[in-house]
């Protein structure tokens, strides 16, 4: 009956109490909350208040906070975290503590409020077990935190000492790949450019022997644009021709696409426009294939400046144009607009209204035409 139930409850908290910790079982990671939705999770929140079961509260709490975050109520989810990171230190439970704070820590920084991140992380951090992931993840915060602050060396230092606690911890050779990767942009944002290439190609080899080979393509194209930053136009060439033919062979048309757009990108610069403007549109092609929509924004907006240096406004103002309406397709209108308005708008000042205002009408005469079912 219902007293029986009630000390069956008792005896089990008690015996959570009484046992070592275990973060696995408590910790929900604000990923895995159970099902019953919002009201059943703020229904447990308060019944755990009311009860004055402590266990039960952080629990809820941690509910709660994947509940409100899903909602993007991100200030409530950090409340919450906080709130059971307090419950779980004035417990003992200090690993339960540093993965509250580092939760809290990101949720801070996706707020904006980077001092706020780096206070939780820096805690974190100095209560993490030596050589432990959740270690890593309070340093790689406030590598995040530095990156963002365009502090490159210093994002540089900290996913360096993020590298050897994971490599010492034994981390997957695949998640040391992408740190490096991570390592790799700081460095080239700092101008360090020979090393980021080096950390690259050390990522590219890791990510090969984790038999990962989406993100060994990947790391290619991004060692060739360290690479063309660096000047080294034969090794850009030679790692774009290496790229092009790993994902052409594995159909792989996101990578195909930004492998285009830096050709595209070398041949405008050596004035090869016809070249540039045919890796423009193969861009185009490949990213349309790939459902990128930044690579087809960059495409569309290569083959304007292609077209417009070679004087051929119609196929400028069409690329701006259409790719406005495809790429409101997949973002929405105000993306959209906010992405090729102000393109649009540079090609009306360089043109002047007259000129502007006649190739507007012209693709719109065109494009009634071909719904009319009438075009030549």
């Amino acid at each position: 009956g219902p007293r029986c139930g009630r000390r069956r409850a008792r005896a089990a908290r008690a015996a959570r109490r009484t046992r070592a910790p275990a973060p696995a079982r408590r910790w929900r990671a604000v990923t895995s909350a159970p099902g019953g939705g919002e009201a059943d999770a703020r229904a447990r929140l308060a019944a755990a208040r009311a009860a004055g079961d402590q266990d039960a509260l952080a629990d809820a709490l941690v509910d709660h906070a994947t509940l409100v975050l899903e909602g993007g109520d991100l200030a409530g989810a950090r409340a919450a975290l906080d709130e059971a990171g307090a419950i779980h230190a004035a417990a003992g439970r200090i690993e339960d503590q540093v993965r509250a704070l580092h939760l809290a820590a990101t949720v801070s920084r996706a707020l904006g409020e980077l001092d706020e991140s780096l206070t939780r992380a820096r805690r974190a951090e100095a209560l993490a077990t030596p050589g432990t992931p959740p270690l890593v993840a309070a340093v790689l915060e406030q590598a995040e935190v530095a990156a963002l602050r365009g502090r490159h060396d210093d994002a540089a230092g900290l996913y360096g000492r993020a590298l050897t606690i994971a490599t010492d911890a034994g981390l997957l050779t695949d998640h040391q790949a992408r740190l490096r990767r991570k390592r790799a942009q700081s460095l080239a944002g700092a101008g360090r450019l020979a090393e980021a290439a080096d950390e690259l190609r050390v990522a590219h080899q890791l990510h090969g022997r984790a038999g990962t080979p989406a993100e060994t393509r990947r790391t290619l194209v991004e060692l060739a644009v360290v690479l063309e930053q660096a000047g080294a136009g034969d090794e850009v060439d030679a790692t774009l021709t290496q790229a092009r033919a790993e994902a052409d062979a594995a159909g792989d048309a996101h990578v195909l696409a930004d492998v285009e757009l830096l050709a595209a990108g070398r041949a405008a610069a050596r004035r090869a426009f016809d070249l540039a403007l045919a890796c423009a549109r193969r861009a185009r092609t490949h990213a349309l294939a790939a459902t990128a929509p930044l690579s087809y924004v960059s495409a569309a907006a290569t083959i304007a400046d292609v077209a417009d240096a070679l004087g051929d406004r119609a196929t400028a103002y069409e690329a701006l144009a259409a790719g406005w309406v495809t790429t409101g397709d997949v973002l929405g209108e105000a993306a959209a607009r906010q992405l090729f308005e102000p393109r649009l708008r540079a090609l009306r000042d360089a043109w002047g209204d007259a000129a502007f205002v006649a190739v507007r009408d012209a693709y719109n005469d065109r494009r009634r035409a071909v719904l009319r079912g009438d075009a030549s």
